[in-house]
């Protein structure tokens, strides 16, 4: 994902006989129909000229932070338990084990001390933990960490994110390379912090 210029820039350095076409896709329908929220992901990302900004909020879209990967597991525990519907996901920072000789997942995904398993690769279950086309809808996917591929497409309440230790620049830092989103461009409140690995 990035800007048209972005992609002319990249395009003309590959010596590609052409521009590229630029497809504007208007709407977002995996972020409730918020186009604040979607408009505010576009500046973070520096993707519309835009800068990033304090999320206000537009009543449609909850965003919130956590300090610690404990912290957004309980919230999204507490969600589970209320009804709702809740998973972690995160983008391919950490390794993707197979599953140890006994059939468990290796916990790989690993914030500071917190460690949890990414969901099961294959379809098929691997103990109670439920085969990646399940992970979103079965109780038992609660404790993995969907990747981003295993988790598009499925609707749940909540969303937990993992950004992880790999830095992407688009003109500003939007990871950190010592995990977490310490520099990730994203303006806090004054007196939050924010989790570093």
């Amino acid at each position: 994902m990035c800007s048209g210029r972005a992609a002319r820039t990249a395009s003309r350095s590959w010596s590609c006989p052409a521009d590229p076409a630029v497809v504007s896709l208007h709407d977002q329908f995996r972020c409730g129909g918020s186009e604040a929220y979607e408009g505010w992901v576009l500046d973070l990302l520096g993707l519309d000229g835009g800068e990033p900004s304090m999320w206000v909020g537009d009543g449609r879209f909850d965003l919130r932070g956590a300090e610690s990967p404990q912290e957004m597991e309980t919230f999204l525990s507490e969600q589970q338990a209320a009804g709702e519907t809740a998973r972690m996901s995160a983008g391919y920072c950490w390794p993707w084990s197979d599953p140890w000789s006994d059939g468990s997942l290796v916990p790989d995904v690993q914030v500071g001390d917190r460690a949890r398993p990414w969901n099961v690769m294959s379809d098929r279950s691997v103990g109670e933990a439920p085969g990646s086309a399940f992970w979103a809808t079965d109780p038992h996917g609660f404790g993995q960490v969907g990747c981003v591929y295993t988790a598009q497409g499925f609707e749940y309440g909540w969303s937990g994110v993992i950004i992880g230790p790999r830095p992407r620049r688009t003109g500003r830092e939007t990871g950190h390379p010592a995990g977490g989103v310490e520099g990730s461009g994203v303006p806090q409140p004054e007196g939050t912090h924010r989790y570093r690995g």
